[in-house]
């Protein structure tokens, strides 16, 4: 016959459910502003690689004459390239998080057309990444539109 232990209570300290649920939400609030600002510095960075690369294009001479500032329809131009350049790096996008998923989903999505479709819906990631996709192809439309 199994001995039963007397006990005088439980081993673990009684838990103040209004204490854990202040301190998870200041712990949320902190990582909340930990990613706004680590995005806040990455879109830094890359404005400001952005802004390297066409001043070091400028000053070399290798920027084509229609692109230099001044000329007529410059704006219409630009508007194109930036929603060529926003398609382009959604898809990528898209690509690295379907390879956060699947390494499988992530090179078929990177090498198949129109998979990554598919992949970002199954996924729920459909929206945030086609969302800008759609804002690049409005982007083009409207250069197109304006530059003719």
């Amino acid at each position: 016959m199994q001995r039963i232990e007397p006990t005088f209570g439980s081993a673990e300290p009684e838990k103040d459910q209004v204490a854990l649920t202040r301190a998870r939400a200041i712990a949320k609030s902190r990582r909340t502003r930990k990613a706004i600002l680590d995005w806040l510095v990455t879109v830094l960075i890359a404005f400001a690689t952005i802004a390297l690369c066409v001043a070091c294009a400028w000053y070399a001479g290798v920027i084509p004459d229609q692109y230099k500032f001044g000329t007529p329809k410059l704006f219409e131009r630009s508007i194109i390239v930036i929603g060529f350049i926003v398609v382009l790096g959604s898809q990528l996008v898209g690509s690295i998080l379907m390879f956060n998923v699947s390494f499988v989903q992530g090179g078929l999505s990177l090498f198949v057309p129109g998979y990554i479709y598919i992949a970002l819906r199954r996924n729920k990631l459909y929206v945030p990444v086609m969302g800008t996709w759609f804002v690049g192809l409005l982007a083009i439309v409207v250069g197109t539109i304006l530059l003719a």
